[in-house]
């Protein structure tokens, strides 16, 4: 049951109140103006009819109250039990159990059932009987009072009367009391299709992890491999070559599909406390992803960025911006196939900062909207329907929203709101090679399983100027550290028997001081307590690794 079923239940229910409070009021109008009827019997006292009668009245006025506050069933009971009593008095005060008397306590018992139960019902009975032979055994011996009214049409009309009144009453208490126990099932049953929907889509994310677990890892290696030969022939080629277009477009369809990647491992699990941590500006991450979003996006496309000069700082992993930035971008871009624009704006709150894509497109139609966010939800021909479920999934690790206004025919507005930090940078900015001094001449130790990804690093890291001892696995790792000493070691997560991780916390135990540069298809950072030690995700390009190693290499501490 979706959210407004349980809302339409709500006004239903509050609708029903409403009904509850009149029809109290039209019961106790309809004793009042019965009762009246009794002050026209001249034989009865206007003091005793006033005493009999008035408890009814009082009686509405609390059960009206407690019916107001949801409590229909303890409205039952009182009226009931009162009611019960009043006729059992009627039957010592009037003379006994005859005409209009008998009517009135057949019907308290028949309304008792009704209202509160088999159980109720019993003890009512068993009270009516047991009171009813009292009084006739009373009557029999000369025992009870003198009537204190007449026996007459009057006083049996206003008997029956009030009493069909306060049984009407306590049927429509039962009813109400059964129509809040549906309600309440319903509620119940709202929250369970809600559980069984959420552990389905649990259940279709933790397939998801399943394919990204098994390709995930090889897929980056590929793309380390590619990304590392594209930064290598980029830095050979001149400026204006004219091989350089075609160089970019390789490029940025390699970025796209390291993209692809991270958003399977993204939707596998939920990201570590590290990244969920880490602050980034906003601004500042944006602004500089603009160049990579307008290549994939292509020539027909125009990107509109918008944002005030000031720094926006959010307490959000950068590459998860980028991701959710990414996204966006490309679905307002599938939104508008014939081309158009895009409008990218950000702007800060209070307690937050919003990133804004808005497209002129198609828009979308409610049960669209309704599907945005679902994994495997895509109206395109060809869609995996894992991008905006990406989105969702890295919003809820990093406690962020996300506000879709859209309409057919007119276009769609993604707002995306990101808590602002409340603390300072735990992520660094990428490190460039602009910004880092090169060194060589060290001696480096790199573990890694995949041939083909050693290899392109080994050149990498020889073309650098560094001496270079190369394995396959942590238990060769170990015995090269043992043999020589090393200024770096460079090292898969993912190797065969022992992992890099591993490898790591046993250099730790060694008492060897070495820096390690862990390298991992997946994001999860591991918890490796190494005095200098960084972590890089692939697919990476030449440039990123280099300054990674460099930074490593010139750390004194």
């Amino acid at each position: 049951m979706m959210l407004e079923d349980r809302d339409n239940l709500d006004l239903i229910a509050s609708s029903r109140q409403q009904t509850a409070v009149a029809v109290a009021h039209m019961s106790l109008l309809a004793i009042v103006a019965v009762s009246l009827l009794a002050f026209a019997e001249p034989a009865n006292d206007w003091r005793v009819t006033l005493a009999f009668y008035t408890p009814p009245a009082l009686l509405f006025v609390v059960c009206r109250q407690l019916a107001v506050n949801g409590r229909e069933r303890a409205a039952g009971w009182i009226m009931a039990i009162v009611y019960w009593v009043i006729v059992t008095t009627v039957l010592v005060l009037f003379g006994g159990l005859r005409n209009q008397n008998a009517i009135a306590y057949i019907v308290s018992v028949m309304v008792a059932a009704a209202t509160l139960g088999i159980g109720p019902a019993t003890a009512f009975t068993g009270a009516s009987v047991l009171a009813s032979g009292v009084v006739v055994w009373a009557g029999r011996l000369n025992l009870l009072p003198t009537p204190i009214g007449p026996d007459s049409d009057v006083n049996a009309l206003v008997a029956v009367a009030v009493s069909m009144v306060i049984s009407t009453y306590l049927l429509f208490l039962s009813l109400r009391s059964y129509d809040i126990a549906l309600r309440e099932v319903q509620l119940q049953r709202a929250q369970k299709d809600a559980a069984v929907e959420s552990m389905m889509r649990s259940q279709k994310l933790e397939a998801v992890g399943q394919v990204a677990a098994g390709i995930a890892h090889d897929f980056n290696n590929l793309l380390t491999v590619l990304n590392i030969g594209l930064s290598s022939m980029d830095s050979q080629l001149e400026t204006e070559h004219k091989g350089r277009e075609l160089l970019d477009d390789m490029r940025g369809a390699a970025e796209r599909a390291g993209l692809m990647t991270s958003q399977l491992l993204s939707l596998s699990r939920p990201r570590s406390s590290e990244h969920i941590d880490a602050v980034c500006d906003l601004h500042e991450v944006i602004r500089d992803f603009i160049p990579l979003m307008s290549r994939m996006t292509g020539d027909q496309i125009e990107l509109r960025f918008s944002s005030p000069d000031a720094a926006l700082p959010v307490a959000f992993d950068r590459v998860a911006v980028e991701q959710i930035a990414m996204n966006l971008v490309m679905n307002a871009r599938d939104a508008m196939p014939e081309g158009g624009l895009i409008e990218i704006e950000l702007a800060g709150l209070p307690q937050a900062a919003t990133l804004t894509v808005k497209d002129h497109g198609c828009g979308m139609d409610e049960a669209t909207r309704q599907g945005l966010f679902e994994p495997f939800f895509t109206t395109k021909a060809r869609g995996t329907g894992l991008g905006m479920a990406t989105v969702d999934r890295l919003l809820a690790n990093g406690a962020g929203q996300a506000t879709v206004t859209s309409t057919v025919g007119v276009g769609t507005s993604i707002q995306i709101s990101l808590p602002k930090a409340t603390h300072s940078h735990r992520n660094e900015d990428k490190p460039s090679a602009a910004s880092t001094t090169r060194s060589t001449g060290h001696r480096i130790l790199l573990v890694e399983d995949n041939d083909l990804v050693r290899a392109t690093l080994a050149h990498t890291i020889g073309s650098a100027g560094h001496d270079l001892v190369q394995v396959g696995d942590a238990a060769e790792g170990l015995r090269a550290l043992e043999q020589a000493p090393f200024d770096l070691l460079v090292t898969d997560l993912s190797l065969p028997g022992m992992s890099g991780a591993e490898l790591a916390a046993e250099l730790v135990k060694r008492g060897k001081d070495l820096p390690v540069l862990m390298i991992s298809g997946d994001q999860e950072r591991p918890d490796v307590r190494v005095a200098r030690s960084s972590f890089l995700t692939k697919p990476f390009e030449q440039d990123r690794f280099l300054a990674e190693i460099d930074a490593l290499l010139s750390d004194p501490a």
